[in-house]
């Protein structure tokens, strides 16, 4: 019987401290991943001033980063012209990519971006992929002040929470 409860409150205090170590990297993850989104949308913008089609553009950038962003640029290059206009489709490819740690506030963002992708003024593509390129910029300096001891906080909060249950259920 104690042996039972003793690995039933180990497995209580692990499966807690491992919760904890997860929000502890979450902003790691979202640090990540908004930095390939950075690239990306500076390789797209790039691509689109030498002259390229969006749809190349798009392609190029999905074959040169990883991660979610791109799996958003490939959806988007793959489905161009299918059915929509370029905002709509690329509005779909945000929302079918599953596998992202971008906050509710970056998908706003890449929406509003979505909105000017299809236009063919180049200067309002620069503006639009500036203003995307600042608030990455803000997001990051935010993250990474606050990664040191956000870590702390949510592992120990972790393993305490993970202890506190043991103790109780004890």
């Amino acid at each position: 019987m104690l042996i039972t409860r003793a690995a039933g409150a180990a497995l209580v205090v692990g499966a807690c401290a491992l919760a904890g170590a997860r929000a502890a990297f979450r902003a790691g993850f979202r640090m990540d991943e908004l930095l390939r989104a950075k690239r990306a949308f500076m390789l797209l913008s790039s691509e689109i001033e030498r002259g390229s089609s969006l749809r190349a553009a798009a392609r190029l950038v999905s074959e040169r980063v990883e991660g979610a962003i791109a799996g958003i640029f490939r959806d988007f290059y793959q489905n161009l012209g299918k059915k929509g206009g370029a905002e709509d489709t690329f509005i779909n490819s945000l929302e079918n990519c599953r596998l992202h740690s971008f906050g509710k506030g970056d998908m706003e963002i890449f929406r509003g971006f979505a909105k000017i992708i299809g236009v063919l003024d180049i200067n309002a593509h620069r503006k639009n992929i500036d203003a995307l390129l600042r608030y990455i910029d803000g997001e990051t300096e935010i993250l990474l002040k606050r990664r040191d001891s956000d870590k702390k906080l949510y592992l120990n909060l972790g393993l305490l929470g993970g202890l506190m249950l043991a103790a109780a259920l004890w």
